[in-house]
């Protein structure tokens, strides 16, 4: 009892720490509006050149999602305002949100992928206004704002780019490397796991807000569509992993049972032991000839927390990462990816890059930041009526590792992310003070105090 008594103690003063440093250093405002939390508290201008101090839309996605928690709606709607204004009116981009923004005395800077490694435009920022925007419908009541013509006509912009005509027969999202949170090259070219999940629910939520519309209706379709091919040609199972081993290559016509072509050889050898008998998950990505075995992490618990999967899938994917604990939790929970490119591959796959040295950043570090995922993916499975003893077991250990992070985090000044294989320390290039890993604290203790929050990311019960 005393220890708990003392653990209790450090958790208010983490969650304190972390409730100060959100409104006093990284909410900022824009001509007397909130414009959202910058992605870090950099302290020199090195890391004030390398654009810590922009408002990054998929970094604010805990950051809102907490506020209205709180009640604080008319904070996310001035976010969503602002980013909405900055929707991107050129040919090629037209209808996307910026990765990030500056705002300035007079104006916001915005970045379409212009300042970006490889000058690639993000992805998931577009992909997750709606959902933000549903999230806020959903606490504030506030239909007038989702349904004046400015938010409709924004919906309408991103939906159209969305569903625009592309050279393919398949309902994916199709994007280079580093268009997501994985930045930087990683070999995650083609149809990424996270983007695809987040086109789902970012067609389902657009669907949802736009109403009976024809292009409403157009956006279900297609969700539809792409939640069935997900299922299908991203799942593995033990069992279906023997069944790619069987089945024929180089077949053509519409019955193929081999559509991407996918050679035995090239299911790499650790993926079976590592699957037991009862897990199962998503693929990192699929490509012809070419699937990426590799367990990411955020996909697969997107796809739980938004019901891309059902519900026996989910559960195989949480047991898999219990029975893989220690590789995928790991000392601070979580890993981003497993296992990382080491050797020749993170050599030519990565063109040797310093920052996605293996297990560090992207490739296999480890993001405290992360698990709030997690503990929303459980409390999902869980009301949805999932297993219950899985249940228990998973939200005893989402208590221990949350306190286990009250104590981190703060010592370690909210390093961005850790690196190392076995023994895990803070990354030698990890931002401190990073905003979404204070926050993703927050979010977390909210989450599992108020369980029924994780309905405001329900698709269910709207229009």
């Amino acid at each position: 009892m005393p220890d708990s008594l003392v653990l209790s103690a450090t958790m208010q003063t983490a969650l304190h720490t972390a409730e100060q440093l959100l409104w006093d250093r990284a909410l900022v405002r824009y001509r007397d509006q909130w414009a959202g939390a910058i992605a870090a508290l950099p302290e020199d201008q090195e890391l004030a050149a390398a654009n810590y101090r922009e408002i990054f839309i998929r970094d604010n996605v805990p950051v809102m999602l907490y506020l209205l928690l709180q009640g604080k709606t008319d904070v996310v709607r001035d976010f969503l305002q602002l980013s909405l204004s900055l929707q991107s009116q050129a040919l090629q981009t037209y209808g996307i949100l910026p990765t990030s923004f500056v705002c300035e005395a007079t104006h916001c800077v915005a970045d379409y992928g212009q300042r970006a490694i490889g000058r690639v435009v993000s992805a998931d920022p577009s992909l997750w206004w709606p959902v933000l925007l549903q999230a806020y419908r959903r606490a504030s009541q506030d239909d007038a704002f989702v349904q004046s013509s400015t938010v409709q006509q924004g919906l309408q912009r991103l939906l159209a780019f969305l569903l625009r005509p592309v050279f393919n027969q398949n309902p994916l999202l199709e994007v280079p490397d580093g268009a997501f949170m994985v930045d930087r090259p990683l070999d995650v070219a083609g149809a990424p796991l996270e983007i695809q999940v987040l086109l789902y629910v970012a067609l389902r939520a657009c669907g949802q807000l736009l109403q009976y519309t024809e292009a409403a209706n157009a956006a279900h379709v297609q969700a539809r569509r792409l939640r069935q091919y997900i299922c299908w040609h991203f799942w593995v199972t033990p069992q279906r992993l023997r069944r790619w081993q069987q089945w024929p290559t180089e077949e053509f016509g519409d019955r193929s049972h081999n559509p991407y072509n996918i050679q035995p050889i090239a299911i790499p050898d650790w993926v079976e032991p590592w699957l037991g008998e009862s897990g199962g998950y998503l693929l990192g990505n699929m490509r012809a000839g070419r699937p990426d075995f590799r367990f990411f992490s955020l996909g697969n618990l997107l796809a739980i927390i938004f019901d891309a999967l059902p519900l026996n899938q989910q559960g195989a994917i949480l047991r898999l990462i219990l029975q893989n604990e220690a590789q995928i939790l790991g000392q601070v929970p979580l890993r981003l990816c497993y296992p990382a490119l080491t050797g020749s591959a993170w050599k030519i796959l990565t063109g040797c890059d310093p920052k996605n040295q293996p297990w560090s950043y992207h490739n296999g570090g480890s993001w405290p930041s992360l698990l709030w995922y997690l503990s929303a993916a459980v409390l999902h499975y869980q009301q949805r009526g999932g297993d219950r003893e899985l249940c228990e077991i998973w939200l005893e250990k989402l208590q221990h590792y949350h306190a286990q992070q009250c104590q981190q985090l703060p010592q370690d000044e909210w390093p961005e992310y850790y690196e190392g294989k076995e023994s895990v320390q803070i990354a030698e290039r990890a931002c401190r003070y990073q905003t979404w890993t204070f926050t993703g604290l927050l979010l977390n203790q909210a989450l599992l105090s108020q369980p029924k929050g994780i309905q405001l990311l329900s698709l269910r019960g709207l229009p």
